[in-house]
């Protein structure tokens, strides 16, 4: 994300560098690189936030699995 926006801001610079006046269209460029790097980031975090699920529902089969096999051998 940090890379995305480095290189939005780098176009950026380089439309002000050659005459290009209009602020307002290189706002938009900026906001829609940061939007976009935000977009992603949820997107990864998203995934990440599935993956973590499915180890805890996984954990807790594993955990009460074990509970029931020392009830068992403890009667």
């Amino acid at each position: 994300m940090v890379e995305d926006l480095k290189e939005v801001e780098e176009r950026a610079r380089l439309a002000a560098l050659h005459g290009e006046e209009d602020m307002s269209k290189m706002v938009v460029h900026l906001v829609k690189g940061i939007w976009l790097g935000i977009e992603d980031e949820k997107s990864e975090l998203k995934k990440e936030n599935i993956k973590l699920e499915k180890e805890l529902s996984r954990s807790r089969t594993d955990a009460l699995k074990e509970v029931r096999q020392l009830k068992a051998s403890h009667p």
